[in-house]
């Protein structure tokens, strides 16, 4: 499954602002997952996922990956719901690049979005 996640970047002025990165949790169902976003700097950023459990045998299928992020297993089990920060998930390894391709192209532009990489 795919989620779209803020550009880590957003240097360049032809930035598209999200990048769409593999979600590395299975079993999950668009509607399992909801995405928090707020603005900073007049940009939109991602500030954190929820998971609504698709079924109780989920985490069981995800534990390598929810102990990579130190959750814990009771509380998400009762609630049947895990809200993760991006910061975490990144922390975790999940979003090493969350760069859109005109932020991490090796083109260079100024701030008119010329085109100056061979000047």
């Amino acid at each position: 499954m795919k989620i779209e996640v803020h550009c880590n970047d957003g240097s360049d002025p032809n930035c598209h602002q999200k990048v769409e990165i593999d979600f590395p949790f299975s079993g999950l169902s668009p509607s399992d997952v909801k995405s928090n976003w707020s603005l900073k700097n007049g940009r939109e950023e991602l500030r954190g996922i929820e998971i609504s459990l698709p079924n109780p045998d989920w985490v069981k299928q995800n534990e390598s990956l929810l102990k990579k992020l130190s959750v814990d297993v009771v509380h998400i089990k009762n609630d049947q719901l895990l809200e993760i920060e991006y910061r975490a998930l990144e922390l975790a390894g999940f979003f090493e690049h969350a760069t859109c391709s005109s932020c991490g192209s090796s083109e260079t532009y100024d701030g008119e979005g010329n085109n100056i990489t061979a000047v």
